[in-house]
């Protein structure tokens, strides 16, 4: 349904003024790890990637590494493509999700955790996020997926209270999670926020899970182990960050999603095969009212220029230049370009 304002459901998101969330600090430590948790959603993890580095300030003092699934052929070659496209990203294909992860974060200082289909909608800095753990030892993290503005539980279709909030600096808010609803009750999760690693790394070495999902689960029972020692989350005053539930593409839990039969994972990736990527910037300012967010999807052209190109020189011997061309032609990748040299 159209809006009489003319704009669309993306747009109607955005204020007309953005007030400034907080002041940008260099990352004291730059000992920072991000990663990102990916299976069969190349197009959304590439959305991930631009909207971070659009989005955050000190983005070359983070080190990001992907933990991805890819189930068949044509999964891994666009995953293939990505890591090109995203030279400063390291790519781990899973082996063992647990072993991979914890050497992953073994290293670290701070671990940012987040998921291919979060969208960074607003300005964010690592820098800020880690003084504000530094300057209350009570806080668990900082979330970037919450803020005044999040009054909404999607996950369970439910409205939620936010808590008091407490200034911690320009822009920066804590509030005790020990007594907060629904998502502000939900310390340790795993699409966008922030820990210290050595109170994250004793759980992910010891607790029991296989994937995002179960991981998250896990942490979830244990929170409660912090309930005396860090009772604080902190956050930007409004969330800078959001998941967009278009899809599902693992089967531990039943998780409610958008349902768009034109959003589905392998719609989107052939979409990516094609050259096609999610304009990160129609969604720049959004201001969510839930962590996760439907929204419709608007998608730009990549380059021109292809990924591949394959070069067939021919010289005297033509009768085998058909077999040669179907060949290229028959393989899955698509973002490519033949050129026959004769």
């Amino acid at each position: 349904m159209g809006r009489r304002d003319g704009r669309s459901p993306v747009e109607s998101l955005i204020p007309d003024a953005m007030p400034p969330q907080s002041v940008s600090s260099p990352d004291p430590d730059g000992s920072v790890r991000c990663v990102i948790f990916s299976k069969d959603r190349p197009l959304q993890l590439d959305a991930t990637l631009r909207s971070l580095d659009v989005n955050c300030d000190d983005i070359g003092t983070t080190d990001i590494r992907v933990l991805y699934i890819a189930s068949t052929p044509s999964y891994s070659a666009y995953y293939r493509v990505l890591g090109n496209e995203h030279p400063g990203v390291t790519l781990h294909r899973e082996s063992d999700f647990k072993t991979d992860l914890v050497r992953l974060v073994e290293g670290s200082t701070y671990v940012l955790f987040l998921v291919d289909d979060t969208l960074i909608v607003g300005p964010l800095s690592a820098g800020v996020a880690i003084r504000a753990l530094e300057e209350d030892e009570q806080c668990l993290g900082f979330s970037f997926r919450l803020g005044r503005n999040t009054t909404y539980c999607y996950t369970l279709d439910k409205a939620q209270r936010p808590p008091p909030f407490e200034q911690l600096g320009a822009g920066v808010h804590a509030f005790d999670w020990t007594d907060a609803e629904h998502d502000f009750g939900y310390p340790l999760e795993v699409s966008s926020s922030l820990y210290r690693t050595a109170d994250v790394l004793p759980l992910l070495q010891t607790l029991d899970y296989q994937n995002p999902n179960t991981l998250e689960s896990a942490l979830a029972q244990h929170a409660d182990s912090f309930r005396e020692t860090r009772p604080r989350l902190a956050c930007y005053a409004r969330s800078v960050a959001l998941s967009v539930p278009a899809n599902l593409v693992q089967r531990t839990w039943t998780n409610r999603i958008d349902g768009n039969p034109a959003l589905t994972a392998k719609a989107l990736a052939d979409a990516y095969a094609h050259g096609q990527r999610l304009d990160v910037g129609r969604y720049q300012g959004v201001v969510a009212n839930a962590c996760h967010q439907e929204l419709e999807f608007f998608f730009t052209r990549r380059s021109n220029v292809p990924t591949v190109s394959v070069v067939i020189p021919c010289f005297g011997q033509a009768e085998y230049l058909p077999e040669a061309v179907a060949s290229v032609v028959a393989q899955t990748f698509t973002d490519w370009e033949l050129v026959i040299v004769d």
